[in-house]
């Protein structure tokens, strides 16, 4: 695969298969995969150099100036601290976002928490009697 269609696999939205990458990415030389992180949305740039394998990154990194690696750091640190998070990354600023892209971005969170409060309420309910004995049997203030 030479690097034109490479850009055109990357360039489509749709899903895309880390496999494939992987392999086109250990046939390219090294030049190639610079020019190829130069001409790539900084997501997809962070999401190729994440696939380079442990022997190639470090002659890509060198190639490549220091303004435009300390960016691919940047991207991939910025899109591993969201996901650490349990949130994928916003594409825009927060309090641009709309309200859909939040919810998607949040939705493990939501989840999570829309649980956590209905295991709650329902621990509740379960030792209420126990609690209004409780308060029937402590002195008055």
């Amino acid at each position: 695969m030479d690097i034109d269609s490479a850009i055109e696999t990357l360039s489509d939205n749709s899903v895309l298969d880390l496999r494939i990458l992987s392999d086109v990415l250990s046939q390219l030389q090294v030049p190639e995969v610079v020019a190829l992180l130069g001409r790539v949305s900084p997501r997809r740039r962070a999401l190729l150099f994440r696939l380079l394998s442990k022997d190639r990154a470090p002659a890509v990194f060198e190639v490549l100036d220091a303004g435009f690696a300390s960016t691919i750091l940047a991207d991939a640190e910025a899109e591993d601290a969201a996901r650490t998070g349990g949130a994928e990354p916003l594409r825009r600023p927060y309090l641009a976002a709309r309200l859909l892209d939040l919810v998607r971005a949040r939705a493990v969170w939501l989840l999570v928490l829309v649980g956590a409060s209905t295991l709650t309420v329902a621990v509740q309910d379960m030792f209420a009697p126990t609690l209004e004995k409780s308060l029937a049997l402590a002195p008055p203030c």
